[in-house]
């Protein structure tokens, strides 16, 4: 995105706000550490240079804040943001040409960033990533559970009792010690 070309008698929100700050004489220093942003972020702010500003809506956030920290009403300057947003909007639609691409016409933007292949392929590789943590705690939660009992326990009736079938039924019974 280009910076807009303006006029000399055309004011913008960058411009009422660096004035009210002049005519209180608060430096922008103080105004950026304020806000919270850099100076060279504010001075930006202030020329509404749009290359150098993060996405509309964080400048609009920006404008709130510098607007009530200088108490002036924030009207005025969100809108004349809100009027250069609008005209950068429609220069921005007078930009795209068609472009023909087999049989239909798609209209890009002359500046459109190259496509990202790796960005078709992130859905796919985060679903092979759940599939193998899935697969990893699948395999060891069923170690875990399925361990064998140590040794000899649970085994016999007490201690180093034999057993002996009943009837020929299959069911085991402790055999009683003769000699008590």
């Amino acid at each position: 995105m280009t910076e807009m070309v303006r006029t000399g008698d055309e004011r913008h929100f960058g411009a009422f706000l660096r004035e009210a700050r002049e005519r209180q004489k608060i430096s922008a220093a103080e105004v950026a550490e304020s806000i919270k942003i850099s100076q060279s972020c504010l001075a930006a702010l202030e020329r509404a240079a749009w290359d150098e500003l993060p996405p509309e809506i964080f400048v609009r956030g920006f404008v709130k804040t510098y607007a009530r920290i200088l108490g002036v009403n924030e009207g005025e300057p969100l809108n004349l943001l809100d009027r250069e947003v609008s005209a950068r909007r429609r220069s921005d639609d007078e930009l795209q040409v068609p472009v023909v691409s087999g049989a239909t016409h798609e209209l890009l933007p002359v500046d459109a960033p190259p496509v990202d292949p790796d960005i078709a392929r992130r859905p796919v590789g985060l679903a092979l990533f759940v599939v193998i943590v899935l697969v990893i705690s699948i395999v060891a939660l069923s170690y875990l559970l399925h361990q064998p009992a140590p040794p000899g326990e649970g085994l016999s009736w007490g201690p180093s009792q034999p057993c002996e079938v009943a009837g020929g039924q299959g069911t085991p019974r402790p055999v009683l010690d003769p000699r008590a």
